[in-house]
């Protein structure tokens, strides 16, 4: 009988807890920012700043620096040729969105996420540019075939509880959730057809 030694836990602990937990957070002193389920921290936010610190730069940080990893290169350049931090921040050409931090909605379909960087587009309309540029040799402006294109309706949102993004497919996960569904084998068997 050493289980009767043990002590034994309040069930309204547990509730008491939550209760103040919940208190706590909605207490006008506890920032806004960390309240709601999936925590978005803005790229300007005055601790937490992710973002590369040259003007118009969408990229995050590198390691423990305040640069991208390309404004860093660049940086360096501009440092060995003895050239000052303050003058090259503003002068440093722009590198290009970089891996995304946050999911873009295609430029043609807003309900669907875009699946490459610079392009802007959803995997059918991605699939559908890249197709009309071979056939003609590459030579397609986009800006013009853009404004042929349909709109097609989203997926909803990723079925994964806390993901707050668009899902790509009907299966309806996002693109990282979808390929790690698929890495663990399937479990389930959800497949989608073939076309």
């Amino acid at each position: 009988m050493a289980t009767a030694l043990l002590p034994q836990q309040d069930p309204r602990a547990g509730r008491d807890r939550l209760e103040i937990l919940t208190a706590l957070i909605s207490a006008p002193s506890f920032d806004p920012l960390f309240r709601p389920d999936v925590i978005k921290i803005p790229p300007n936010h005055p601790v937490y700043r992710w973002n590369c610190l040259c003007a118009d730069c969408e990229r995050s940080t590198m390691g423990h620096g305040d640069l991208c990893s390309s404004h860093e290169t660049l940086w360096r350049e501009h440092r060995d040729l003895g050239g000052e931090r303050a003058e090259f921040l503003r002068t440093a050409p722009p590198v290009g969105p970089g891996e995304w931090i946050e999911q873009r909605s295609c430029q043609i379909c807003p309900g669907r996420p875009a699946r490459h960087h610079t392009l802007a587009l959803c995997r059918y309309h991605e699939f559908r540019w890249y197709n009309q540029r071979g056939r003609r040799g590459g030579d397609l402006d986009l800006d013009a075939w853009l404004v042929d294109q349909e709109s097609h309706p989203g997926f909803g949102d990723c079925q994964v509880q806390v993901c707050p993004e668009l899902a790509d497919s009907p299966l309806g996960q996002c693109f990282r959730h979808e390929r790690r569904y698929r890495r663990h084998g399937r479990p389930g068997g959800a497949t989608l057809p073939s076309q």
